[in-house]
């Protein structure tokens, strides 16, 4: 009898793990697309948007491909500046430590994006989609991971609305971690 371990994968087994996430999720708007919540920035760094990728079992990743779509709009009078954002992702992924025991292992955020400085207009909506399948991933060792949107204006009297496009895409590529 083949006894497995939890996560589902056979030691001395590799088990290729290919998968796409959507990670925006909700109802459909007036436009015919369903978008994350709406989150409004101002001088402040904030994070407007952030979701966990979970394959369901640990894996070594191997690649990580996105397609990320935000869409910004200018909502004050006063819109004079532009808004900056960038997205970043870290891995929160249960790793087997000493004696056999899981332990939580959550990473440092590293950027995938450089800043983007991006001008938007009162009462304008500017989107933009940031598209690479293979992001940079020496700091992103295993997945589950976590996706996140940063952004921050740079004008005080400026105020922008963030959401982002359930067209958005996450793929992971990698090897399951046996026991993990």
């Amino acid at each position: 009898m083949v006894r497995i371990k939890p996560g589902g994968v056979r030691a001395g087994l590799e088990a290729r793990i290919t998968d796409i996430f959507y990670p925006v999720t909700g109802q459909v708007a007036t436009d015919g697309v369903v978008y994350s919540p709406v989150a409004t920035v101002g001088t402040t760094a904030l994070e407007v948007f952030t979701a966990l990728i979970d394959p369901g079992v640990t894996i070594g990743l191997q690649q990580l491909g996105v397609g990320l779509t935000q869409t910004i709009t200018g909502v004050s009078a006063a819109n004079g500046g532009s808004i900056n954002y960038y997205w970043r992702v870290r891995t929160e992924a249960d790793i087997l430590g000493t004696q056999n025991l899981l332990k939580k292992f959550t990473g440092a955020y590293v950027n995938i994006t450089g800043t983007y400085l991006r001008p938007v207009g009162t009462l304008i909506a500017a989107e933009d989609t940031f598209s690479h399948n293979a992001v940079t991933i020496g700091s992103i060792p295993f997945a589950p991971i976590r996706i996140s949107l940063m952004a921050q204006t740079d004008n005080l009297a400026a105020l922008y609305t963030v959401k982002v496009k359930n067209s958005s895409f996450v793929q992971l590529k990698g090897i399951a971690i046996p026991g993990a």
